[in-house]
């Protein structure tokens, strides 16, 4: 749900995309491109750098293509990995881009080599000083077509179940301050989705908002209005849906970092049954920032589909991380797909080095090499993105994470509940979860603990659960638990090592399949 009350207008949208040969190199180049025009414009007196690097990984599994116990068959796998990772922070330019290609060589009778190829890059550059700014994202990575089919805690096993998918994402927005102490805001945002295995098809968002808002000072009542326009052109149904809506409220302090909001408004759209309705949207909300490391912001408000929410609270000491959100909102694409997901391992470890690293760029750095320590469990439960479709849903989700710093070691904790709910009278021949179930919901848990040994040696240890019910369908259930224990080590300022084991147990309820995996890996990784 926007907070366009909160912070103007602010949109986390996930697409995802076909990756042919040509495909997969014109999203990257995109996002080469975000980054270089960034640079040539905004280059001065920023803080760069780029780190190319190279791995091999060699496993062993008894289960190479996770298959039912039955079928299973055990085998070594090569993985060689080229990775670039270049990330910049100055006056007028923010990026980071990540890009690595894994080739899988398979050493048994069935197994066909794979490649994957993964992205994430984003950047926002102040193109006219105070003005104009332009916010872009690119993302590639293989996803679940189903979530009722073994999920892969790595890069290395075959997977069928997978479908590789592309989101490119421009948003360019002007903001600033009018008549003194009015802020300002126009974006336009525009998402291109793909996946080959056209499980998306070609799915394109435009949204258009614009909002105006006067804060409120010591005494003071403030007020805001804001609009949306929001298209959804999508090749999977054929069709066109659009979601429009106006708001306007007032901001009234109550007490010293506490501000209640009323509003009312209008909404008009045709995302359930195709025809255009119009609904009326009041609501209340809240922010409370007691100190700079806290903060809590709410907001409750009538929708087409009933009533919405968009409740987080984040607390930070200097041992400690803490994140809650409740959402509750109509949805046409999957969450999580561009990189972003709040309450993420990534957030937390950021959370957590602020008070120990001032600086942006080296607190980002230690962050992703915390994050990457940990392994490929967070990658299956907590970047989870729901089902894989392009229609409109009810999405609910519900996160608590929290981090812990000690003197040698980092415990996380992330539990999270999503409820996904079919809203619109779409095609029956689209071949995605909702076919089996209309309603869905999604229990995940997960828990890491990195201990350093030595100046050169950490031990990482890491848990997750999951569970995928189908609500509408009696035993339509699949669980899975994953584990892995590493050593991890420096070999030299760009030389880097790992050690692991990890185990998968997948069940599905309803065809009564059961798959297990045991597996053992060597890493080494070379940077330049």
């Amino acid at each position: 749900m926007s907070k366009m009350w909160l912070t103007g207008m602010t949109m986390a949208t996930d697409t995802r995309a076909r990756v042919s040969f040509r495909g997969r190199h014109r999203s990257i180049l995109t996002a080469v491109a975000v980054l270089c025009s960034g640079a040539l414009g905004a280059a001065h007196g920023a803080s760069w750098r780029v780190v190319p690097d190279i791995g091999v990984s060699e496993t062993y599994s008894d289960n190479v293509a996770m298959v039912s116990d039955a079928a299973a068959e055990d085998g070594w796998i090569t993985t060689v990995s080229p990775g670039l990772r270049v990330s910049g922070l100055g006056p007028r330019i923010q990026a980071f881009l990540d890009v690595r290609h894994d080739e899988s060589y398979y050493h048994s009778q069935t197994s066909s080599n794979v490649g994957r190829s993964f992205l994430t890059s984003y950047a926002t550059v102040e193109a006219i000083d105070n003005w104009l700014y332009v916010d872009a994202s690119a993302a590639v990575a293989p996803r679940s077509r189903s979530i009722f089919s073994a999920v892969t805690t790595n890069t290395s096993n075959v997977i069928g179940n997978q479908d590789e998918t592309r989101v490119v994402q421009v948003s360019p927005n002007i903001r600033g301050r009018m008549f003194g102490n009015t802020d300002y805001l126009m974006r336009y945002t525009r998402i291109d989705a793909r996946s080959k295995e056209d499980s998306l098809g070609h799915t394109q968002i435009d949204q258009a908002t614009g909002s105006l808002r006067k804060p409120a000072g010591q005494g003071a009542i403030g007020w805001f209005a804001d609009a949306m326009g929001t298209g959804v052109d999508r090749s999977t149904t054929g069709d066109e849906r659009r979601d429009d809506r106006v708001r306007g409220g007032l901001i009234v302090p109550v007490i010293p970092h506490l501000h209640v909001l009323a509003f009312a408004g209008r909404e008009r759209t045709d995302f359930v049954s195709g025809v255009y309705e119009s609904f009326s949207a009041p609501g209340v909300g809240f922010e409370w920032r007691p100190t700079e490391h806290t903060e809590a912001i709410g907001m409750r408000e009538k929708r087409f589909f009933g009533n919405g929410h968009d409740v987080s609270v984040t607390h930070r000491t200097p041992r400690t991380a803490w994140r809650y959100s409740d959402v509750k909102d109509a949805a046409a694409l999957p969450m999580g797909l561009a990189g972003f997901t709040r309450g993420s391992v990534y957030d937390l470890m950021s959370d957590l080095l602020t008070v120990s690293i001032a600086d942006p760029v080296a607190r980002d750095e230690a962050a992703r090499a915390r994050t990457d320590q940990i392994g490929g469990a967070t990658t299956a439960v907590v970047d989870a993105t729901g089902v894989l479709a392009s229609r409109i849903f009810l999405d609910r989700t519900r996160q608590a994470s929290l981090a812990l710093l000690g003197t040698r070691s980092i415990v996380t904790l992330i539990l999270q509940r999503r409820d996904q709910q079919l809203l619109e009278n779409s095609a029956t021949f689209l071949q995605d979860d909702f076919e089996l179930s209309p309603d869905i919901r999604d229990s995940s848990g997960f828990l890491s603990w990195i201990h350093r040994l030595t100046p050169v040696l950490d031990l990482s240890l890491s848990a997750s659960y999951v569970k995928r019910e189908g609500l509408s369908v009696p035993d339509l259930e699949a669980t899975q638990r994953s584990g892995i224990a590493a050593l991890n080590f420096s070999l030299s300022p760009k030389a880097r090592g790992s050690l692991a084991v990890r185990f998968t147990n997948f069940s599905n309820l309803r065809d009564d399949s059961v798959i297990h995996e045991r597996a053992f890996v060597g890493t080494l990784t070379q940077g330049f």
